[in-house]
């Protein structure tokens, strides 16, 4: 035991520690200028090996410590600095192992009682909802299929969830264990897509590969334009530059159908049809033999509510949304507004006023299919149609009108109608196949990606999972779908913003302050506190410092803060062995001074 002491607190280890740590720190100091302070934290100062690299600083320290028992007088000032030392190293060691970094962001009326920190989580999502995450590292992972995680209908009554089995089958591999594999991770990947033509006896999969060239708007390039893709739900339009590209079935009509309203009776028999178009309606209009009317009829094409909850007409929008409003007077002169939008039946439900009997009919508004024609796009856009006959089509848009439309034929460039964009279709597919090639990219515009495969069901294909996505993975009849997430925290009470103030620069937007008042809740503890957080003025509870970072501001959820959430459990020891360290190099330079002296 006693050889192994002197080995490790000999001058020897010391020198080969000191000089792995000397390495590294150079290293890292390089690499964090080149690629930043995560990325040193990740690779260097926030791994095992380098809390291994302390320990065994902590030990060599400690056992040369101890090589020098029984302590002399002379030996004090040696004592006291290696004591402080290993206070050091203690508390970086307990801060590193068990200590809390992260960010919370909370909009006004909020609250949270969890941070981000740095680092990803592999998970898998079930039909149910329900999510399970997985440290992401190389390796072989498992999940278990349950019977309640495999249920996509999940219940809204609770009295409904004593049911067995809502779907009425069992699902699939209900019970079974599925080992997954993490065969690769890219920090910073590209995906390039690859269509080809699948077989006669694949499903019609209609694809079109587009050129867009344009000098005045710096663009030049060739994307591919997919019906459907499993991995892809947005395969079917993209943006070039400002240009958005879609790929979609040739409408049935270029202009929505004649509106009409429908009237049924109770034993959903169709009783009246109103046709309704701008211009002059109807004042009174009577529903055959059930004694009720329709009086005050006023039809929106283009409605929208305004911000004092009031339905008007907004042509300018170019948004056709068809809504009506009308009064329904029953038999019994008992008169209920009614407001009908074609495209949104449930909202009349959502805003009820009122529920007289109208004499227990029932009336719809009908418009068409919104899909056909709603778009509500306003800059350059250029759609591509696929019919029947498999035959292609163009539209040619700017600003909501149409600019140009025809035919399109494969290897043939086209006009867009503004500016000098030009479109060319190299290829047109009906059965199309897609898959991706993934690579590492060198620039700044990849993204994480990890590969993932399911052996035992998927036949060991890859699935990339990137972190801007979900990825769907069949298992047998259902699915399961794998996602990367920024790892979460969650922490032992909750923050509310209820509010937050910026003080400006006079005469610019820049912050010269900004503070947040906010309520902590710690329901364990039933503990309520109201403070305010502001820039060098952090909130201090159970050991946790929440400090003002930033803040956001944004036109939907209106202001909010971000804060930076952190706790430090090895700060004593460090005070301690910094304070142990000083007093010993101090009581060392006198006793060393003293014994000059003597001599």
């Amino acid at each position: 035991m006693m050889n192994l002491i002197k080995k490790l607190g000999s001058v020897g280890f010391t020198v080969a520690i000191s000089l792995a740590l000397i390495l590294l720190l150079i290293v890292s100091t390089s690499m964090e200028a080149i690629n930043g302070t995560p990325f040193a934290q990740k690779m260097f100062y926030q791994t095992r090996w380098f809390e291994v690299l302390l320990s065994f600083l902590w030990i060599n320290i400690f056992c040369s410590t101890i090589l020098r028992f029984p302590f002399k007088k002379g030996h004090i000032g040696f004592l006291i600095t290696h004591v402080g030392i290993l206070g050091l190293l203690t508390g970086a060691l307990i801060a590193s192992s068990h200590g809390v970094d992260g960010e919370m962001t909370i909009f006004e009326g909020e609250t949270s009682a969890t941070i981000r920190q740095s680092g990803y989580v592999l998970g898998v999502g079930f039909p149910n909802q329900e999510e399970t995450t997985f440290d992401l590292k190389k390796g072989i992972f498992q999940f278990v299929l349950t019977k309640a995680r495999m249920n996509a209908t999940v219940p809204f009554c609770p009295l409904e969830q004593k049911k067995s089995s809502p779907s009425g089958r069992l699902p699939p591999l209900v019970g079974e264990m599925v080992s997954f594999n993490v065969t690769d991770i890219l920090e910073n990947a590209t995906e390039r897509m690859i269509v080809t033509p699948a077989s006669l006896q694949a499903p019609i999969n209609h694809a079109v590969q587009v050129k867009i060239n344009s000098k005045q708007m710096g663009e030049n390039s060739s994307v591919w334009l997919v019906e459907q893709d499993a991995n892809n739900p947005s395969s079917h339009e993209m943006m070039a530059g400002s240009i958005k590209l879609v790929l979609k079935a040739q409408p049935k009509s270029s202009v929505p159908q004649k509106p009409e309203l429908k009237v049924f009776d109770k034993s959903g028999k169709e009783i009246a049809v109103i046709h309704v178009s701008e211009g002059t309606l109807p004042q009174s209009i009577p529903i055959a033999e059930t004694g009720s009317l329709i009086k005050d009829l006023e039809y929106y094409p283009f409605a929208t509510v305004s911000g004092k909850n009031k339905l008007m007409n907004y042509p300018e929008g170019k948004r056709f949304n068809p809504a009506v409003v009308f009064n329904l007077v029953d038999s019994s002169g008992v008169a209920t507004r009614k407001v009908k939008f074609a495209f949104f039946p449930e909202f009349e439900s959502m805003h009820p006023q009122g529920a007289p009997k109208a004499d227990d009919i029932l009336i719809k508004f009908d418009a068409g299919n919104p899909g056909d024609f709603q778009d509500t796009f306003d800059g350059p856009q250029i759609s591509f149609f696929y019919t029947q006959d498999d035959t292609f089509g163009y539209q040619s848009r700017l600003h909501g009108k149409v600019v140009l439309e025809g035919n399109v034929e494969a290897g043939k460039c086209l006009p867009a109608g503004w500016m000098d964009v030009e479109f060319c279709v190299e290829k047109t597919l009906t059965r199309a196949s897609v898959s991706y090639d993934i690579a590492e990219t060198k620039d700044d515009h990849g993204l994480l990606a990890a590969a993932v495969t399911i052996p035992s069901v998927s036949g060991g294909n890859i699935h990339w999972v990137f972190d801007n996505r979900s990825t769907p993975v069949s298992l047998k009849k259902d699915q399961v779908y794998f996602f990367l997430t920024q790892k979460t925290l969650s922490i032992p009470f909750s923050l509310t913003l209820k509010e937050f103030r910026k003080i400006d620069y006079p005469g610019t937007q820049d912050a010269a302050s900004f503070e947040s008042d906010v309520v902590l809740t710690d329901a364990k503890r039933k503990i309520s506190l109201e403070r305010t957080i502001s820039m060098n003025h952090p909130l201090e509870y159970d050991g946790y410092k929440v400090f003002q970072s930033s803040y956001l501001s944004d036109p939907k959820a209106g202001k909010g803060s971000v804060f930076t959430v952190a706790k430090n459990p090895g700060i004593p020891w460090i005070y301690i062995g910094s304070i142990f360290a000083c007093i010993g190099a101090l009581f060392q330079f006198y006793w060393t001074k003293e014994k000059t002296a003597l001599s």
